[in-house]
């Protein structure tokens, strides 16, 4: 009887067997293993990744076949690096890019993504040679900046270069981003050595 005066009117409290706790969780996870399982073999599952590759083969060769009526069209030729730049066939995108700037040569976007397509080609020299035409171009191009560092750094091994560009590159926008860290940290990194902890 004390018990029930020392509850609040009305509410019952109830115990709950911890084995039968386990006993729901246990039942819970073993059907959502089941349920993912059976998604991954249902019919038109699929990662959207290969999907999404096919659709930008099929982009491409639409382009092509644009272009091989048009040839001298500088956004069809854009387009179709930009679709080989998101493929990752760096040879075509280079191919598409100068075509493109042969017909428009101060278009800094596609100087930009050309001078990332030369580094992926293992081609560092004409990358950066690409950066710096887009920043002749146009001194605020921040992306042109952050990629030449990169490859002065990584790919030249050029850091004192690397460094002082990235600092160029601040003193355009002191809020400017490299990823997920700002430039001031990216900078500060290269210049205190981090990253060259653990390679002795």
């Amino acid at each position: 009887m004390t018990d029930r005066h020392d509850r609040p009117e009305g509410k019952v409290i109830t115990r709950t067997s911890p084995l039968l706790l386990i006993l729901a969780l246990a039942i819970g996870f073993f059907a959502g293993v089941a349920l993912s399982a059976w998604k991954m073999k249902a019919p038109g599952y699929a990662t959207s990744a290969p999907e999404g590759n096919a659709k930008l083969a099929q982009m491409a060769q639409a382009l092509e076949q644009q272009l091989a009526e048009n040839p001298d069209n500088a956004d069809l030729l854009i387009r179709l690096g930009n679709t080989y730049f998101d493929t990752d066939q760096y040879t075509k995108a280079i191919d598409a890019y100068n075509r493109a700037l042969a017909l428009t040569p101060d278009n800094t976007n596609v100087l930009t993504d050309l001078g990332i397509m030369y580094r992926r080609a293992k081609k560092p020299e004409k990358a950066v040679e690409a950066f710096d035409a887009a920043i002749a171009i146009d001194k605020t191009k921040e992306n042109a900046y952050l990629n030449k560092g990169i490859v002065l750094v990584y790919d030249l091994g050029k850091r004192e270069e690397a460094i002082a560009t990235w600092e160029a590159l601040r003193e355009i926008n002191p809020l400017a981003m490299a990823g997920n860290q700002s430039i001031d940290e990216l900078i500060a990194h290269f210049k205190e050595g981090h990253d060259k902890e653990g390679k002795k």
